[in-house]
């Protein structure tokens, strides 16, 4: 295992932040994960949708 002294900042931070911190970080985290897929999603959409008018 790395010495403390060698550990990420990340590493670092989910060691030592407080449990708000930590919560605030999963829920931003969540946050844009959430936002990341439901933009894929829309996209996926538009594609089927051309795909849809141009066969049809």
């Amino acid at each position: 295992m790395k010495p403390v002294s060698d550990a990420s900042p990340l590493s670092n931070f989910f060691r030592n932040a407080s449990e708000s911190d930590k919560r605030a970080a999963y829920t931003s985290a969540a946050s844009k994960a959430i936002e990341s897929q439901r933009k894929v999603l829309e996209e996926a959409k538009g594609i089927r949708e051309a795909r849809e008018r141009h066969c049809a």
